[in-house]
């Protein structure tokens, strides 16, 4: 246990001694910063209710943190840390508990914790700022009620078991297969016939509850679903060119999961086979959900980590029966079919570097033709590392808007962190309920008339070719192409123009001291009036 601590203590160290760059995470700190405010869950500083949460849970955990004398970032690493702790202590304590007594039985059960905390995947998710733990503790207690409920069913215990399923559901969504498939199977496979009041509780109370949490979301945000359901649906994505995909994703947090799924292979116990296929087949079925779903930064597997307790549990407690049994022979079974397991990933692994670029290639959509705006240099900004370019906008140009200005961009999780009384419209609709089901409208954006936009991620071909290729849009707007990687934008006839060039000025001095900054604005001849110190 010892151990254990030294390792999780020795990632957060490292993780503190860095920035805390997954964008995503920042967005939960604002949320928690304006219902701290009394603003509710709302993303800007007007307090309209805003559903850009994928985890209803995850802003509540933030929320006390924000409390704390650090930044952002370390808040949000903290967090996670701490909910990834518990998350771990709760598996291994569930393990030893349902487990033979016996001193093997512990052995195993820290041994398991043990390989988890040592893996970088997961360790990697342990400082993420994400609501990834959340969903993994939450499905960690739906698994420690399911089986004191196998150990002694019970009505209460079976209604306890549906509170659990609807938390899960609450800390992430995609957690819903897992959560009511499995204790349906339980049931079915164990107690059918004795206790069929309990499936009450097993399924129908999670889903009385989570159609009741739809409506209520309905109620407060306008829309039961998160916005990301809505806004990768829509003509934002037209043309979205990231690599990202689920094969690639799954790969990363399989090592995660290999050594379990080796204790399976090694034998598995009697009494166990029921909680396997209960376990297992939701486990399948949302890997293939999974499949269908774009993720954006879903970074070493971040959307397939928070299930491994329905696979982790299922296999140490098989383990503390069937290696203990058989000693080395099953020791030796473990060792071989791990072997198998790791040699097949690195195959599979080695096989996709060469198959991905043709899956991308039939996935894929075709990018949008974009526009590229005349300028007088000919030569290419270097470009910025992507956080970094966040990183230097929000410090340099984004803290210091004036009271009342307004911002645009697609990256704005932590540029909404750090200035959370800016109003900051999300381009790609993941924070903006009107774009998020209407899909982007140029007119919109220009009728709410940001002071300063930072164009949308290259990725976003669709969303790019809409804004660069209108007329009015030159008209209203100079527009530095290449700035900051995307391009900035700013309004002709915002009061805080003066102000923003001031300090867009003084970042791209910092940025690009070997170009100038004229060179690389926008000369539109429809644009009658240009301002001092632009255009060729």
């Amino acid at each position: 246990m010892i151990l254990i601590a030294i390792v999780l203590a020795g990632w957060l160290l490292v993780a503190l001694s860095g920035s805390l760059s997954f964008d995503d995470a920042y967005m939960f700190y604002r949320y928690a910063i304006n219902l701290r405010k009394g603003l509710g869950l709302s993303w800007n500083p007007d307090g309209v209710p805003t559903y850009g949460l994928t985890s209803q849970l995850w802003v509540f955990v933030v929320l006390p943190f924000t409390w704390l004398p650090l930044h952002a970032g370390a808040a949000l690493q903290i967090a996670s840390w701490v909910t990834g702790t518990v998350g771990l202590a709760l598996l291994g304590f569930t393990a030893v508990r349902h487990a033979k007594p016996s001193p093997q039985s512990t052995i195993v059960a820290a041994c398991a914790v043990l390989a988890l905390a040592l893996n970088p995947a997961f360790a990697f998710h342990l400082t993420t700022g994400m609501d990834t733990l959340l969903s993994f503790l939450a499905n960690v207690v739906l698994m420690l009620v399911l089986l004191e409920y196998l150990v002694c069913p019970s009505t209460r215990r079976a209604f306890t078991i549906g509170l659990a399923a609807f938390a899960a559901v609450l800390a992430r969504p995609d957690n819903v297969l897992c959560a009511l498939g499995v204790p349906f199977l339980v049931w079915l496979l164990n107690n059918k016939e004795e206790r069929r009041r309990d499936v009450i509780g097993l399924v129908g109370l999670p889903v009385l509850l989570t159609a009741a949490d739809l409506t209520i979301c309905r109620w407060y945000f306008g829309t039961p679903l998160p916005l990301g359901f809505y806004a990768k649906s829509v003509n934002g994505y037209v043309g979205f060119q990231s690599e990202e995909n689920p094969f690639r994703y799954m790969l990363a947090a399989a090592p995660c999961w290999l050594p379990f799924l080796a204790l399976l292979i090694a034998g598995a116990a009697r009494g166990q086979g029921r909680l396997l296929v209960a376990c297992l087949l939701p486990i399948a079925a949302t890997l293939l959900y999974l499949c269908t779903v774009r993720q954006v930064m879903g970074f070493v597997g971040r959307y397939y980590i928070p299930f491994l307790p329905y696979l982790v549990l299922p296999a140490v407690l098989s383990a503390a029966t069937v290696l203990v049994r058989d000693g080395p022979e099953g020791r030796f079974r473990f060792v071989k079919a791990l072997l198998v397991l790791l040699s097949v990933h690195m195959g599979v692994s080695i096989a996709w570097v060469r198959l991905e670029p043709a899956y991308l290639e039939f996935t894929r959509p075709h990018p949008v033709p974009v526009r590229s705006p005349a300028i007088t240099s000919s030569a290419s900004l270097p470009l910025v590392p992507w956080f970094e370019a966040i990183a230097r906008l929000a410090e340099d140009v984004v803290t210091n808007l004036p009271a009342g200005a307004s911002l645009a961009a697609s990256e704005v999780g932590y540029l909404g962190a750090v200035a959370p009384n800016t109003v900051l419209i999300d381009l790609v609709g993941l924070n903006d309920t009107r774009i998020s089901r209407n899909g982007f409208s140029l007119d919109d954006l220009l009728a709410r008339a940001p002071d300063l936009i930072w164009l949308p991620h290259l990725h976003y071909t669709g969303l790019r070719a809409q804004i660069l290729a209108e007329p009015r849009f030159h008209d209203r707007y100079q527009v530095i192409v290449g700035a900051l990687n995307y391009g900035l934008a700013l309004r002709r006839d915002s009061p805080h123009r003066k102000r923003i060039h001031d300090d867009v000025a003084g970042l791209w001095m910092k940025l690009y001291p070997a170009h100038r900054l004229e060179d690389y604005v926008v000369w539109d001849e429809s644009v009658k009036q240009q301002q001092p110190g632009y255009g060729p």
